[in-house]
Order: structure tokens, then sequence, then C-alpha cells
């Protein structure tokens, strides 16, 4: 499959489950994958769990883009802009987006022609306080009026907001106030600063049972039941 073919239309979604208990030859093929600098973050987390959750998400991004460039996995060289995200530095790409979320047990990656954002977060009580800060009073009315659970809409909006930042590509460098999303059944509305915006294209699904999902791309229009997500069962 060409990239140029794969990619025409829209964005591809690859979501993988993380192993609870790697064997001591997945992880070590796994680290003979990553990069020094990505070894170096590993070693940092505390608790295992963290460590091999954060090595095999890595090693899944590298091997889901190694369809799509040519290049082994452990040969791609990423960069990152001045707001940490990430990018292909070898083989450089045009037209070529990725990007990689993981949340629990669950990893996620999604690749488009241009930019795209995904993110990917383990429904769970939440902090009113958080909603409050970052949501705008539209967003506050749904999360008091949804007929879903308050965690559940909560997640619904969140991970629309940080799908839209990481696909911009500007961290937390812009308000997460100014950004607005309005649910109607299947259709999602952006407003940014109140006004409506329709060069950005945003989808939200449930993974699993506990998990929300949220892609936010640019490029071609699709229907949310015609955004395929591919789930993987092994690398």
């Amino acid at each position: 499959m060409k990239k140029s073919d794969s990619l025409k239309n829209g964005p591809l979604i690859f979501v993988f489950r993380l192993p609870p208990r790697p064997s001591g030859d997945e992880l070590m093929n796994a680290w003979s994958i990553l990069s020094d600098k990505e070894k170096t973050r590993a070693t940092q987390f505390k608790r295992e769990t963290d460590k091999n959750r954060f090595i095999f998400s890595r090693v899944f991004l590298r091997k889901i883009l190694s369809r799509f460039v040519k290049g082994l996995p452990a040969g791609l060289v990423f960069g990152n802009n001045k707001y940490g995200r990430p990018f292909l530095i070898k083989p450089r790409q045009n037209n070529f987006d990725f990007n990689l979320s993981h949340s629990g047990e669950w990893a996620a990656v999604a690749i488009n022609a241009g930019q795209v954002g995904i993110d990917i977060e383990k429904i769970a009580p939440t902090d009113q306080l958080v909603a409050q800060n970052y949501f705008s009073a539209e967003e506050l009315d749904y999360l008091r009026w949804s007929k879903k659970r308050k965690p559940e809409a909560f997640y619904e909006i969140w991970t629309l907001k940080e799908s839209l930042v990481k696909a911009m590509g500007q961290g937390l460098s812009r308000s997460l106030k100014q950004f607005s999303f309005k649910i109607i059944g299947k259709q999602i509305i952006f407003k940014n600063n109140g006004r409506t915006v329709s060069s950005w294209n945003f989808t939200s699904r449930r993974l699993a049972k506990n998990y929300q999902l949220a892609v936010c791309w640019k490029g071609s229009r699709l229907q949310n039941k015609d955004l395929k997500v591919a789930m993987l069962t092994k690398l």
C-alpha cells in the first residue's frame, strides 16, 4: 500500500492494548527498538507498569510508522518542535503527520496527510475544578444537563480539546477555554472564541468499556461511521 493512496481519504487510526505483564523476551525485543533518548525516559518512571506502558507505546508508534515510511522501526529518528510535539526527522516525509496517545492499558496512533491529533483517556471520576478551569460556559452546561454520567460527558469534551491542541502542535500555550465544543447526538460543533470553525474535523467514540477516544484532523471530511479504527492484537 502506497502512503499517498492510504491517506488520501482521511486519517488512519490504530489502537493497541499494551501488554499487562510482558515477558522478558518481549521487553528485550522492545528495548532494542528504542532510541537512547527513549531509553533514558523509560528509566525515569518509578512504577514498573508505567515504564512498560511507555516502552510498548513507543514501539507501537515506531512499528505503525514503519508501515508507511521507508525505514525500520528502530531506524526512525524523531525531533520535537518548540512545544514538544514530535515529528519525523529520518526519513523526512512530506504531507505526513502522526500523533500518539496512551492511557492506562491502551495506546492509540493517528496518521494523516494533514495535521492530526489524537487523545485517549480512561474514564474515571473527575475533579469539577478541572472543568471549571478549562471548559467554556457552553461546555459546563453540557456537563450539567447531559444525560450521560458526568465522567463520561467530561471525557467526551476533554479528549476533543486535547486532540485539537495536539493537532495544532502548540501544547498548552493557548487557553483551552477559548475552544468550545457542542455535541448534538453524533454531530460535533467546534467554536473558537465563540465563532464556529469548519476547517477542523473531529470524531469521538468509546473504546472498550471505559475509555474515550477523540481525533482531530485537517483534510478529508468523513462521517463518524466512515473513520475506521484498527484494533491490533500484537505488534
